[in-house]
C-alpha cells in the first residue's frame, strides 16, 4: 500500500484605516495506491488506485466605521472549491495502460455577510449569513452517472455574542446552521462509497464561560448541542456511508490554558489542556450512536525560545468507540458556531 497527502494553503491581508481584505487559497491532494493478492484468484494481483484533489479561494472585503459611540464593522465575501476524485481497479480494466477509469467532478460557491456591533465596550454581537451551492458531475459505469447535476442549495445563518462581565470574566453563545456536502470519496471509494449520499446540516448551540484570574492562567468551560440531519457517518471501516435521518450530539468542553515565563532553554512556555465529552443519539433508528468517542483529552504545549524560534508539542487521547470514521475526525460532529 502506498500513499501521500499534500496540503498547501496561502493568506493574503491588506488593511487600512476604515477598510481592509482578505485573499486565502488552499490545495489538497490524496493519492492512494493498494496491492492485493488474492489466494482464491491463484495469488493474482488486484491493483486500485484512488486519487483525490481540492483547491479553492475566499476573498473578502470589511469595513469599519461608528455609529454614535458603536463600534461597527461590515464584511462582505465569497468563496469557491473544486473538488475531483479519480478512481479504478486495474485488475478490471482491458486497457493496461490506463490509471483511471472513473472520474467526479465537484465545484461550489458561496457568498457571505457579516455585522460586528459592539454597542459599548463590554459587548460584542454578531450576526450573518452565508448561501452555498454547487454542481457535481461523474464520469461513472454507475446508473446515476454522466451528467452534471445541481447540488441543493442552502442559507446559513449564525449569531453569536460576547460580554465581558468583568475583568477576567466573559461569557459567549452562538447558534449558526451549518452545511456540508458529502466528499466525493464518501459518494464514490470503492470500500465504502455511497453515490446517494445527501447533503449534512445541522443547528448548532453553544454557551460558554471564559475565567482568566491572571494574565497567565485562563480557564474556559463551555456546553454544546448540535441537532443534524443527513448526518454523513459509516458504522465501522470498509462499511458503506449513509446518512443518520436525525441525529443529536451534545456535551461540554473544558480547557486550562497557563504561561510561564523562563531563564533557560525557553523565554515562554504555555501548557494546554483540554477535555471534551460527547454524548451521540440516533433519533431515527432511537439508538445511541456506534463508533462515537464519548471522551477526549487533549494535551500540548508551545515553547517561544526566541524571536524567530517557536516549538509546538501536542497529544490526542480518545476513549469510547473512538473508530468512528468521519471526515477531520474530532469528537464532535460538524461544529462551526
Amino acid at each position: 500500500m502506498e500513499s501521500e497527502k499534500y496540503h498547501l494553503a496561502l493568506t493574503a491581508t491588506a488593511l487600512g484605516e476604515k477598510w481592509s481584505g482578505l485573499a486565502q487559497m488552499f490545495y489538497y491532494g490524496d493519492y492512494y495506491n493498494y496491492r492485493l493478492k488474492k489466494p482464491g484468484d491463484g495469488g493474482v494481483e488486484s491493483e486500485s488506485y484512488r486519487e483525490s484533489i481540492a483547491w479553492g479561494g475566499e476573498a473578502s472585503v470589511s469595513y469599519s466605521f461608528h455609529l454614535g459611540r458603536a463600534s461597527n464593522v461590515a464584511t462582505l465575501g465569497l468563496n469557491g472549491s473544486a473538488e475531483e476524485f479519480r478512481w479504478t481497479n486495474a485488475a478490471i480494466l482491458t486497457d493496461p495502460n490506463a490509471l483511471f477509469a472513473e472520474t467526479a467532478t465537484r465545484s461550489t460557491g458561496g457568498v457571505y455577510g457579516e455585522y460586528v456591533l459592539e454597542p459599548f465596550d463590554s459587548l460584542t454581537l454578531v450576526a450573518g449569513v452565508r448561501y452555498d451551492a454547487g454542481l457535481t458531475s461523474d464520469s461513472s459505469i454507475d446508473p446515476i452517472g454522466g451528467d452534471a447535476r445541481a447540488d441543493e442549495g442552502l442559507v446559513n445563518p449564525h449569531f453569536s455574542f460576547l460580554w465581558r462581565a468583568t475583568r477576567g470574566l466573559s461569557f459567549q453563545g452562538a447558534a449558526a446552521r451549518t452545511f456540508r456536502y458529502p466528499r466525493l470519496r464518501d459518494k464514490y471509494d470503492y470500500a465504502a462509497g455511497n453515490p446517494a449520499l445527501k447533503p449534512e446540516t445541522a443547528w448548532n448551540y453553544e454557551l460558554g464561560v471564559n475565567y482568566a484570574p491572571t494574565d497567565r492562567l485562563v480557564f474556559k468551560l463551555s456546553g454544546y448541542r448540535n441537532d443534524v440531519e443527513n448526518l454523513i457517518y459509516s458504522p465501522g471501516k470498509f462499511i458503506e456511508f449513509m446518512n443518520v435521518g436525525e441525529a443529536r450530539i451534545w456535551g461540554f468542553e473544558a480547557e486550562v490554558e497557563g504561561g510561564i515565563e523562563m531563564d533557560t532553554f525557553a523565554r515562554k512556555l504555555t501548557l494546554v489542556g483540554d477535555y471534551t465529552y460527547m454524548d451521540a443519539f440516533d433519533l431515527t433508528n432511537d439508538r445511541a450512536m456506534p463508533y462515537a468517542p464519548t471522551h477526549k483529552v487533549d494535551a500540548g504545549d508551545d515553547g517561544q525560545f526566541s524571536a524567530r524560534v517557536q516549538a509546538l508539542a501536542y497529544l490526542r487521547l480518545v476513549v469510547g468507540e473512538a473508530n468512528r470514521r468521519r471526515p477531520d475526525a474530532d469528537a464532535r460532529p460538524i461544529r462551526h458556531a
